[in-house]
């Protein structure tokens, strides 16, 4: 019986890729996508350095292409259902003994085949385009050998703590608790608002005055590589295009200097420099020194990504291949999404729908995810606000809940800034994109197609 239904599910997958691949949609599809991971490496320009070619034509390329796979996902998933409905096709298929799960669940499979094959064969082109574009005979040593180590791999991302940090978020949420009237705060916003002005205090640096980050690591961290530090500012000389005198001191947990760094640079742009830590030492300190004081310029880190310690992590095939396999977990709950809805509606209702529900969704979670949706749901989910306000506060909630994984497993960051995709984070977008989402989906799916009632005669 299980050999059974495999094969009838297998059949209906083979008849899905068979149906999609014949299409003049699938031909079209496969030749933009190929030819955007052809042509825009070649065409695309940054600053003028390989180094901002390479990683602007990276993202692009990968955008557009994911751009191109998920519009197509969702409109042969909405029409291979809703058509075959239109056309009374699918009664060929509903009079068999086949259930609506092995309905949904086949022509899903062999969706998502057809989306794993254009990923693999874009993917192939990407890495060959870039290759090729990189290729030594074109670049200088120098050029070739910063554009392998910094561009062309991947590396593992550690985060910096600031000492003492914790106590001086206490210690600012008591000076904000002092100046307003008592009980107008929550303890827990008072401390949300105390972190975000001592993590803004903290990263910005005074002309002549210095600035500490502390980066644990795993010994042994990475595959044996150059550790680098990576960081970014900004400051009120990049709009006059001039740049700011920096100094950067690393040592260990010894006290034994690991590297340094003195240059003069152009705020708005990433920086980066080696370091070699001696020993078995697992933590590292880096401190900044601002030291453009004439004229004087005050310097600003990003909250997140402004220091970051990089540790070797592997190839960038290897973590292009990984980033697909993230993508690919995108568009099949974007496969799904649209088989549930072309099992409700006719062909274009159902695209219209799902396209707006993917809208609607996006829109109301990006609000959420910013600071002013932050403070929307603060405010009105206070005791203080109405029915309405909180209701609106839950909505937002709910929909950065439900979308959060669509941002929060995101490859093309990463990949541009040749960080490491790591496994784990594979893993998990798998298991919510591949597994619980479209599980999700399809039981709606199929509980739509048994009401339905195709096998009944129409008339």
């Amino acid at each position: 019986l299980r050999r059974k239904v495999l094969r009838q599910l297998s059949a209906i997958a083979v008849l899905t890729v068979r149906s999609a691949s014949r299409t003049r949609m699938f031909q079209y599809v496969l030749g933009f996508a190929i030819l955007a991971a052809i042509t825009l490496p070649l065409l695309i320009r940054g600053d003028g350095s390989v180094e901002s070619n390479i990683r602007i034509s990276i993202e692009y390329t990968l955008r557009l292409v994911t751009f191109i796979l998920a519009i197509a996902s969702m409109w042969a998933a909405a029409g291979t259902t809703s058509l075959e409905i239109d056309s009374k096709q699918i009664h060929l298929i509903v009079t068999k003994p086949v259930t609506p799960l092995q309905i949904w669940l086949g022509k899903w499979l062999g969706l998502i085949a057809v989306n794993a094959a254009l990923l693999l064969l874009t993917g192939i082109c990407i890495a060959t385009m870039l290759r090729w574009h990189l290729r030594q005979s074109r670049l200088s040593p120098e050029q070739w050998r910063a554009i392998s180590e910094e561009v062309m791999t991947a590396r593992e991302p550690v985060l910096p703590s600031l000492p003492g940090l914790e106590q001086k978020i206490q210690e600012r949420a008591n000076e904000i608790e002092a100046g307003i009237t008592p009980g107008a705060l929550s303890r827990e916003s008072l401390v949300e608002n105390a972190r975000r002005d001592v993590i803004r205090s903290e990263n910005t640096v005074q002309p002549g005055a210095s600035q500490r980050w502390v980066f644990p690591y795993k010994h042994g961290g990475g595959r044996g590589g150059q550790m680098s530090i990576r960081y970014m500012f900004s400051s009120p000389r990049q709009l006059d295009l001039q740049p700011l005198a920096v100094r950067w001191i690393v040592r260990d947990s010894t006290g034994a200097t690991a590297g340094s760094h003195d240059a003069q640079v152009f705020a708005g742009q990433p920086h980066s420099f080696e370091v070699s830590p001696g020993g078995e030492t697992d933590v590292l300190t880096a401190e900044f020194f601002n030291a453009q004081t004439n004229p004087p310029s005050t310097v600003v880190f990003a909250r997140d990504m402004g220091v970051t310690l990089l540790l070797p992590g592997g190839s960038f095939e290897g973590n292009l291949a990984r980033a697909l396999i993230m993508i690919f977990c995108k568009l099949a709950v974007l496969t799904a999404l649209g088989l549930t809805i072309g099992s409700c509606f006719s062909m274009p209702v159902a695209v219209f729908a799902a396209f707006a529900i993917i809208a609607a969704f996006n829109l109301t979670a990006l609000i959420a995810s910013t600071d002013i949706g932050e403070e929307v749901s603060r405010r009105s989910l206070a005791p203080t606000h109405g029915f309405i306000d909180r209701v609106v506060a839950l909505k937002f909630k709910a929909a950065d809940a439900l979308f959060a994984p669509i941002r929060r497993y995101d490859p093309v960051p990463r990949l541009q800034r040749s960080e490491l995709v790591p496994w784990p984070l594979v893993a998990q977008a798998f298991l919510l994109e591949v597994l619980l989402y479209p599980s999700i989906l399809g039981l709606c799916g199929v509980l739509i197609l048994k009401h339905r009632q195709f096998g009944l005669p129409s008339g």
